[in-house]
């Protein structure tokens, strides 16, 4: 059994790497990621075992979608509010409220145990597009200026929305091909379900 692929490999050298840069952090928006990227390496080593049994790992997955929606949206408030004058706490809170209940909406509405939560991580990554958006707006017009070649919140945010809007953008793609999967050459987009000739 092969737990260790470029994938997890990659994923463990990331929480070294944060646990030997941020080792001096406290419980601030920088030190809880060194938590979050080895819950990161044991959600996916646990979904790399799952598969080779073979076992359905999608409840471990679809679990972590509420670990990361905490995670990233708590440390993306910690990197917003040095920019706004006011609190955003509340406005977590309330988009915290808003994912729980679209995530327990769609967990009920799918009715089968077996089924990978893509709205919900639709949502989650157009939110977070959306804040980094408005993170780089406000780092634009705040006074003074910032060195962004040193600037560590603005690489963060950076990396952040690169991968959820890659994530947005791959998962509504996903969920069309498999709805209407496309023969390109002589294979599908999609092999869950190819359309009968």
């Amino acid at each position: 059994m092969q737990l260790l692929t470029l994938y997890t490999l990659t994923e463990v050298t990331c929480l070294a790497v944060a646990l030997y840069c941020l080792r001096g952090e406290g419980w601030n928006c920088w030190g809880v990621q060194r938590v979050y990227l080895a819950v990161v390496v044991a959600v996916e080593l646990g979904g790399t075992y799952l598969r080779q049994l073979p076992a359905n790992n999608l409840p471990l997955y679809n679990g972590f979608i509420l670990v990361e929606c905490l995670t990233v949206s708590t440390v993306l408030r910690g990197m917003l509010q040095p920019l706004f004058p006011r609190s955003l706490g509340p406005w977590l809170v309330g988009w915290l409220a808003v994912f729980g209940v679209a995530y327990v909406l769609e967990l009920a509405l799918t009715g089968q145990p077996y089924v990978y939560l893509n709205y919900s991580v639709v949502l989650m990554g157009t939110v977070f597009a959306l804040a980094c958006g408005v993170y780089f707006y406000r780092l634009l017009m705040a006074t003074p200026h910032r060195r962004i070649s040193r600037h560590a919140p603005f690489w963060w945010v950076s990396g952040t929305a690169v991968f959820h809007f890659g994530g947005l953008a791959s998962n509504s793609v996903l969920d069309l091909t498999i709805q209407q999967p496309v023969m390109v050459g002589e294979l599908y987009t999609c092999t869950i379900s190819p359309p009968t000739p």
